[in-house]
């Protein structure tokens, strides 16, 4: 005798078996994330904006984010934003609106020798500050397969594939640059706040980390700590390495 395989809806929690669920139509078999689930929602960011799902899927990663993406890797994807999109969309309008206010020429204290330095640096020096100013949102974007790897090791009993830490990591990131545009804005209005941007950014990030080693690798607190302080460390030098390795070619190519 064989044994039948039950599903819980993850549109409804209604338990059923076979293919679609009886109570509401929904598709029971659960489908894994993968690389190519993933590029796929990276092809529709550019020509499917979904503003109802945007919205959605920012309203829940800011009231209930792990509850969310654990939604959202179980299967219920119908109501959500994809995670490549939302933060690829963020980190665009992001850039934006620090373009917009000129953000980076903003000095609150030494404009002007910030200026005369900047004449007199390396022109591969110079090159690499333009990079960083602006298009330093996009090179954050590495610190998701850091991360990833990172959590592959002090993680590495976990359930998750490769795929599904990576979104966890993009929607909080997501989060995370949405809430910088508003700090941007605020900035870019009232120019002293941005004395404050960059540590209410580093604590929101260090936050992001052991919200996710607490809540959604589901750590006690000992272990939340040090495998925060690991995974924070080893992105940080990863993102310090990438920066060198740049450093290193625009000087190979203008000095």
């Amino acid at each position: 005798m064989s044994l039948i395989k039950t599903f819980t809806c993850p549109h409804c929690g209604y338990e059923d078996s076979g293919k679609y669920c009886s109570k509401c139509g929904y598709k029971l078999e659960k489908k894994r994330l993968t690389v190519s689930n993933l590029f796929a929602a990276t092809v529709d960011f550019f020509y499917n904006l979904e503003i109802k799902k945007f919205i959605f899927t920012c309203k829940s990663l800011t009231f209930r984010p792990i509850p969310f993406i654990n939604s959202f890797i179980n299967g219920e994807r119908r109501n959500c934003y994809p995670p490549i999109k939302f933060m690829l969309l963020n980190a665009g309008i992001n850039l934006f609106v620090y373009n917009m206010f000129k953000i980076d020429k903003i000095d609150l204290d030494q404009e002007d020798s910030a200026l005369e330095l900047m004449d007199n640096l390396p022109q591969s020096d110079v090159m690499f500050n333009n990079i960083v100013d602006n298009y330093g949102q996009f090179l954050t974007i590495f610190m998701i397969p850091l991360f990833v790897l990172a959590s592959m090791v002090v993680h590495k009993k976990s359930s998750y594939n490769a795929p599904e830490r990576a979104t966890a990591i993009m929607y909080l990131f997501g989060q995370f640059v949405l809430v910088q545009i508003f700090l941007n804005l605020i900035g870019g209005i009232f120019n002293p706040f941005l004395i404050f941007r960059s540590y209410i950014s580093a604590g929101l990030g260090i936050f992001i980390v052991v919200l996710l080693n607490l809540k959604f690798f589901k750590e006690n607190l000992v272990n939340t700590i040090w495998k925060s302080i690991a995974i924070i460390l080893f992105v940080f030098g990863g993102m310090v390495g990438l920066l060198y390795v740049i450093n290193i070619i625009l000087q190979y190519y203008f000095d």
